[in-house]
């Protein structure tokens, strides 16, 4: 049996914040709902660290931050590394690489987990947030491997693959010892496919001058520690050319197969398989050659005389390549939960690298869709900083989301007549976490605000909630927390908005967890307004507008796992589906179309509001090719082997479709930011360009 509690902020501790002002001139405390959650069910759901065959809780975990000022960022380093751990590539005065010399104030930092309240002090003028992912649920072949659970203890290094070439005498470098690489293409995914004859020269040597991979297993002899990151292996053009050599005999045939060299690398390589087989495709490898392969994967779709004679590549094809690899983890959680940390240390790595003259487009083909979708999330206030501070020839371009039927968001608007029911399902077989996120204005102090209760499958109604209140669900047994719903009037995630956040344990055990389940099936989030604390009354027709929104929640390298949806949705919920990283103020949102019709494709995330032609967008949001015909919805690209290929479909193609061109713009001409409507709709009333405006 489970039973509902009801409690306040001032009796959570220690993650629940006071939300006091941090100084002076500083915004005030923005609580992160989502430490409270991870601390309540002990880190549960989160990766968590393994010491021998016990799987125990964090003792450092990552944080996404934003100082207020040049000031209180100053105050972080002078706290590094005693409680912040910083990377170098973080400039103590926040200078960009090519950037204004103005200070960037967000950065990443790994701190003890029980150093979070320490997070929330004056001095250091932080809006936070946890970045770490959800954890990989254990099956049953993986257990087994491992030897988890009484089974003996195995040694990793033991199970690797034979290395296949020779390092002899070469000693690979970081990039960081070599010149700026200048003008590039980034795409930060995962999956790259380095050795594949799509990304080299006509002479047969590497267009990939650097790459980073985030999630470091085992060094190997090739790779190296990139040296202003703090983490991670890194590979640069040197090192990749030596073993193209080795690869290839004169005549450019391949000696070896190329997954048999990736193998030996402990690279691009399924680590739960026990043959630790290579992939045959991944979603990096089709959205590089998208971006910068060696030939333009659209040119046969071309309905105009070509534009390149015959062997001739665009500037994106002789382009040279910096790919980011996420870590494992990240690019496995589709919830976003630590996405927004490597996203920024991957830009700021690829300004470092590229050099500060350099022009640069990156290509981000990842997202989730909660968030508070207002462009002041701490992800796209980052990502919108660095342009800011680098105004000339860089580009950062996003994949809006593939979510506008997924069921995952919808838009109510409560009255002192009207109170809202959502509803939606727990899906069996569930073993992660779930995440369900209402966002809605801040009120004024004198204007009513929202509370919300919440029933279980049972039937079991909870407490209502007002502001800085939560309630939790535990079993009556264990006491252990099955669900979690917090009302909290600042949260991190947003400067503008409120916030309610309910979080629910999985409703399906794997092998390596033995904590409560959630109860599956339809559950229930009731909303209504609430008078404000001086006692006004609610006048009759005051109203107030939220959005609610299902965290995205298929995990795996397939993305087919059980999605929680809501039910009894209308058509205009599809409205303000975009990613939760695709509303920013100055990065280039694209959606995707087909070819054939030039209609939307129907999954292609919608903004918040139509707008109609005679008024500007609030958006720089443009479609591009994601699929070709109806017959063939997808766009054939490069596979992870050299002659291979695959396909594939969404906004993760669209995005690098247009990445491309921008790069191919920015070669002919200098643009600025202010600049790039202007360029979006030149591209999109090219015939071939395969870029177009939405009708919305």
């Amino acid at each position: 049996m489970s039973k509902w509690i009801k409690t306040t902020s001032a009796t959570v501790a220690p993650a629940s914040r006071n939300f006091q002002q941090v100084a002076a001139t500083a915004r005030a405390v923005n609580a992160e709902p989502y430490v409270r959650w991870a601390e309540a069910t002990e880190w549960r759901g989160y990766r968590r660290e393994q010491q021998g065959v016990r799987v125990a809780t964090p003792k450092r975990v990552r944080i996404l931050a934003r100082a207020h000022s040049a000031a209180h960022l100053k105050a972080v380093f002078a706290h590094s590394p005693s409680l912040f751990e910083i990377a170098a590539m973080y400039d103590q005065v926040g200078r960009v690489p090519g950037g204004d010399g103005k200070p960037a104030l967000h950065f990443t930092a790994t701190v003890g987990a029980d150093q979070l309240h320490r997070l929330d002090e004056p001095q250091f003028g932080l809006r936070w947030e946890l970045a770490v992912p959800l954890r990989e649920a254990q099956t049953q072949i993986q257990a087994d491997r491992l030897g988890y659970f009484g089974g003996a203890e195995r040694d990793a290094e033991k199970m690797l693959s034979k290395q296949v070439l020779g390092v002899g005498k070469f000693k690979p470098k970081p990039v960081g010892h070599n010149a700026p690489i200048g003008d590039a293409i980034a795409v930060i995914d995962y999956g790259a496919p380095f050795l594949n004859q799509r990304f080299t020269y006509a002479n047969g040597s590497t267009r990939v001058k650097a790459l980073w991979d985030q999630d470091k297993r085992f060094m190997r002899d090739w790779w190296c520690e990139p040296e202003r990151t703090g983490y991670g292996r890194e590979l640069g053009a040197d090192a990749i050319n030596a073993m193209l050599k080795q690869l290839h005999n004169g005549s450019g045939q391949a000696l070896l197969d190329e997954g048999v060299v990736y193998r030996s690398l402990d690279y691009l390589i399924a680590y739960a398989d026990p043959r630790r087989r290579a992939f045959v495709a991944t979603h990096g490898a089709h959205v590089l050659d998208m971006a910068g392969g060696a030939d333009d994967p659209l040119q046969s779709l071309r309905t105009q005389p070509q534009a390149l004679k015959k062997g001739q590549r665009d500037a994106a094809g002789d382009a040279s390549l910096v790919f980011v690899q996420l870590p494992a983890l990240t690019a496995a959680d589709s919830s976003g939960g630590s996405l927004g940390a490597q996203l920024l240390d991957a830009v700021r790595y690829v300004l470092g690298v590229c050099g500060a003259a350099a022009r640069v487009v990156v290509n981000i083909s990842y997202g989730s869709t909660a968030g508070s979708h207002d462009g002041t999330s701490l992800t796209e206030s980052a990502l919108d900083e660095l342009l800011l501070r680098r105004e000339k020839n860089f580009a950062i371009v996003l994949a809006a989301g593939n979510s506008r039927r997924a069921g995952c968001h919808a838009r109510r608007v409560v009255s002192k007549e009207k109170t809202a029911l959502l509803r939606f399902v727990l899906v069996p077989g569930d073993t992660t976490d779930t995440f369900v996120e209402l966002w809605f204005e801040r009120t004024a102090p004198y204007a009513p605000g929202l509370v919300a209760r919440v029933r279980t499958p049972g039937r079991d109604w909870s407490n209502w909630i007002a502001a800085n209140e939560e309630v939790m669900l535990t079993e009556e047994t264990s006491r252990r927390t099955v669900a979690l719903m917090q009302n909290l009037p600042h949260a991190a995630g947003s400067e503008n908005q409120a916030m309610i956040l309910l979080a629910t344990a999985p409703t399906a055990a794997a092998v390596d967890d033995d904590g409560p389940l959630a109860e599956s099936g339809v559950w229930e989030l009731e909303v209504r307004l609430h008078p404000a604390h001086n006692g006004r009354n609610i006048t009759p027709g005051e109203s107030l507008a939220f959005d609610a929104w299902i965290e995205r929640d298929d995990p795996g390298d397939t993305g087919m796992g059980p999605q929680p949806h809501f039910i009894g949705l209308d058509h205009d919920d599809e409205r303000n589906t975009l990613s939760s990283l695709a509303t920013g103020k100055h990065t280039v949102i694209v959606g995707g179309y087909q070819v054939e019709n030039e209609a939307p494709a129907s999954y292609s995330s919608l903004p918040a509001r139509l707008w109609p032609p005679s008024e500007p967008r609030k958006l720089p949001m443009v479609l591009a090719a994601c699929e070709e015909s109806v017959a063939q919805a997808s766009i054939r690209a490069a596979a992870v082997r050299s002659l291979e290929s695959h396909r594939m479909n969404g906004t993760s193609v669209a995005a690098p479709v247009l990445a491309r061109r921008l790069f191919n713009v920015m070669k002919d001409r200098d643009v600025t930011r202010s600049q790039w409507p202007d360029v979006l709709e030149d591209l999109s009333n090219q015939a071939d360009s395969f870029v177009r405006m939405p009708m919305y």
